[in-house]
């Protein structure tokens, strides 16, 4: 009987400016150090298990087991650490699945064996950027040495020239021109036009707001003021796609885009100690009165 194939990790690298990651530490600010431990041992189940997770009720039932945290707080860390980054959001979100490009790249970086230990099911939570590091190398051929075959005396020399010309036509090669692509701000910008000529998407916008239909002409400015939050925070490493983009953008709305005014409640005017003497002393000539003692 064949040994089973083991997927997991007996351990794993951890980057020694882990304390210094932006991310970490937004979690960290919101939730104190027991968030860092709750991340630590995601990783180490995700690890032991190959480069994903399923984070079922089960799961979190057990995870706040072992973190001795209750349940509905470790899903509020896990909620924020999906939302900053940390874990890939649209599969967490479709699939329920832990994973991210960082914890693959170390998972196939360190394991020898490759995704043909893993059913279909298990691939399709493969993520972009990782296939050059599962993709078998193949070695290039030897190349075969050939005699050249001697010139025969005769030869004229316009016919040497025309070979010469073959052979240096043949070893060209096409250069495919390079074309940059838009970056930082710039790459901001076209997602913002893309979202400004989409009506549904402006449509939610308004809805998720809860300011009414001005909102929609509020958009744009909203829109701007959010790309300079994502500047002046330092976090432009968190909107490196579109949809990174669109999810960011209705977290600070929703959290800092919006500016509500509480109306101060009225406090009743204070009384005077001398006003208060005074309505005292009415009071106890009304009971002596009442009492027939005046």
């Amino acid at each position: 009987m064949a040994r089973p194939i083991k997927k997991g990790l007996d351990y794993f690298p951890v980057d020694t400016n882990i304390l210094r990651d932006l991310k970490i530490r937004r979690v960290k600010r919101e939730y104190g150090a027991e968030s860092f431990l709750l991340y630590m041992t995601i990783l180490c189940d995700i690890y032991a298990n190959g480069y994903y997770l399923a984070a079922n009720d089960d799961y979190l039932f057990d995870l706040s087991e072992q973190v001795q945290i209750p349940e509905s707080r470790v899903l509020d860390i896990l909620l924020l650490m999906v939302d900053v980054g940390l874990f890939d959001s649209a599969l967490f979100v479709e699939k329920r699945v832990l994973t991210s490009l960082s914890v693959q790249k170390r998972y196939f970086l360190a394991k020898t064996k490759k995704p043909e230990m893993f059913d279909s099911k298990e691939r399709s939570y493969l993520l972009m950027g990782v296939n050059e590091l599962i993709t078998p190398v193949i070695s290039p051929k030897t190349p075969v040495i050939c005699p050249e075959t001697p010139q025969k005396e005769g030869l004229s020399t316009q016919s040497k020239v025309k070979e010469n010309k073959i052979k240096i036509n043949t070893n060209q090669t096409t250069l495919t021109p390079f074309v940059p692509q838009a970056s930082g701000r710039e790459q901001w910008e076209i997602w913002k036009n893309e979202l400004l000529e989409d009506e549904d998407w402006r449509a939610s916008a308004v809805r998720q707001s809860g300011e009414g239909i001005g909102f929609n002409e509020m958009l744009p400015g909203k829109l701007n003021e959010f790309c300079d939050f994502i500047v002046s925070s330092g976090e432009q490493d968190t909107v490196g796609h579109k949809k990174d983009f669109t999810r960011r953008f209705h977290y600070w709305q929703s959290n800092h885009g919006t500016k509500k005014k509480f109306a101060r409640a009225a406090q009743p005017e204070r009384k005077s100690k001398i006003q208060e003497a005074i309505e005292l002393g009415d009071a106890v000539v009304e009971n002596a009165k009442r009492l027939g003692l005046i």
